[in-house]
């Protein structure tokens, strides 16, 4: 299974965290906003191995595309715009949550909502200046330990989106210096 968790593209770069919050733990997984590249591969993953993934998004064509695949283990939730709190409201204690919705100036509020209830998070669009500047990165020194995997663009700093995974309670610097393709889990970039 790891083999799908390489990234094509720099779209992709959350696929390493993503696979190794999977792999570090046992409980359910939230996954805020639904897409090609994270729906269906949390939806496989979490299928084989009988663990619970709640998906929710506000945009009621694009769970259309996803939501036909619902199962005993994958839920998925249409929610207003402004009603990301039910996230945590139906699931207070995740394992893993996976931050990748819209509005994405929404995404730093949630980022905090979990930061002591999740196991750990992992939060797409954090490169330093790209992706609308969502204005996360100066939230994570109140994290225990967070890693990032950077574009693997020429230059990271200026192409590419760029993932990272952040915890209180599991210490996921263990996972510095992995390798999934062209993509590398690298320490925080302050």
């Amino acid at each position: 299974m790891k083999n799908k968790f390489i990234p094509t593209n720099n779209d992709l770069s959350y696929y390493p965290l993503l696979y190794k919050a999977l792999e570090d733990t046992v409980g359910d997984i939230i996954e805020m906003g639904t897409g090609h590249g994270s729906t269906p591969l949390l939806h496989e993953y979490c299928t084989s191995r009988r663990r619970k993934l709640h998906s929710y998004e506000t945009d009621k064509k694009w769970l259309a595309k996803f939501e036909q695949t619902a199962n005993e283990y994958h839920s998925f939730t249409l929610i207003d715009r402004g009603a990301w709190d039910a996230c945590s409201d139906q699931n207070p204690n995740p394992s893993v949550v996976f931050i990748d919705h819209a509005p994405g100036e929404r995404r730093k509020d949630d980022l905090i909502r979990f930061k002591d209830s999740a196991e750990i998070i992992v939060i797409h669009d954090t490169e330093p200046t790209g992706a609308g500047d969502y204005r996360v990165r100066p939230l994570f020194k109140q994290f225990k330990y967070v890693v990032e995997v950077m574009s693997n663009a020429p230059n990271p700093h200026q192409a590419g989106a760029w993932a990272t995974a952040l915890s209180n309670t599991v210490d996921i610097t263990k996972w510095i210096g992995q390798e999934f393709g062209n993509y590398k889990i690298v320490q925080w970039q302050k």
